[in-house]
């Protein structure tokens, strides 16, 4: 009897415990204030794993952008060394040619009137080989600058009153200063020259050329060619003053017929400066 009391006892206590544990449990977690904040507040591990997450992925931009930087850097580095260099080059070629040319000009400081003498000019000179002419480049010396030599070409030439005759083959003519075209000679330096000038005549007409500078004539030849002594040649030589550009050309006076050939002689034109 008294044992089932006790079972009946014991029974009444622990039901008693268990359903206020249940409740107190219903309790704790049916807050709504606890709830709320559960739901609203992130575990901290989670909040500390995404900032380091965001702190690397920062610190691998840098680090991309530091490397960029870094090889700009050194491709200038490089560009600058091999500017660098060029410009020593570049250096080194102008002290050379400064030398070369300062050596030049004591050289011609330094050499006397014969070495001067020595330098060259140059002129064009035609020969004739046969029935061709051929051009040849030749050089003389600074004395002979104004210097050239013309003639007509195998052909009698029909003269009028104050016709310029044109002496059309170049013999010499040093700085190409006398002009197929119209047959004048310009003068390239002021100076003392002498102008010499030959004519052949035929039977048919006297013939009377004059050699005229700026249209003012300075000498004047004439060749008297006769029956039995067909032709006839006569050489005028004058020395005179002439100023730079000045126009020298021989010119007929009167009408006639030039001659001029390899075998009775050239009609000729020359000239060449003194001083």
């Amino acid at each position: 009897m008294y044992l089932l009391c006790f079972a009946l006892v014991l029974g009444i206590g622990v039901h008693g415990t268990a359903g206020e544990s249940l409740a107190e449990r219903d309790v704790m977690y049916s807050n709504p204030s606890d709830v709320w904040m559960d739901n609203r507040a992130a575990p901290p591990e989670k909040s500390l794993r995404r900032l380091v997450e965001s702190l690397l992925e920062r610190m691998e931009s840098q680090d991309n952008k530091i490397k960029l930087l870094e090889q700009r850097v050194k491709d200038n580095e490089e560009d600058l060394n091999r500017k660098e260099i060029r410009i020593s080059h570049l250096e080194q070629e102008l002290k050379s040619v400064s030398k070369q040319s300062q050596d030049s000009i004591d050289n011609l400081q330094t050499e006397g009137p014969e070495d001067t003498n020595e330098t060259r000019s140059r002129f064009i000179s035609t020969e004739k080989r046969g029935d061709e002419h051929h051009s040849r480049i030749v050089r003389v010396s600074p004395n002979g600058v104004g210097a050239f030599s013309v003639s007509l070409s195998g052909r009698d030439l029909n003269l009028q009153p104050s016709l310029v005759i044109a002496f059309d083959e170049i013999l010499l003519d040093v700085d190409g200063n006398y002009h197929l075209g119209d047959g004048v000679y310009r003068v390239p330096v002021t100076g003392v020259y002498v102008f010499t000038w030959c004519t052949t005549g035929t039977t048919t007409d006297n013939v009377v050329t004059e050699l005229v500078v700026n249209g003012t004539p300075r000498g004047t030849i004439f060749s008297d060619a006769e029956t039995g002594h067909a032709w006839d040649s006569s050489t005028g030589v004058i020395v005179t003053l002439v100023s730079e550009g000045d126009h020298v050309f021989i010119r007929s006076k009167f009408s006639g017929v030039i001659h001029s050939s390899d075998v009775y002689g050239k009609s000729m034109f020359s000239g060449w400066r003194l001083s």
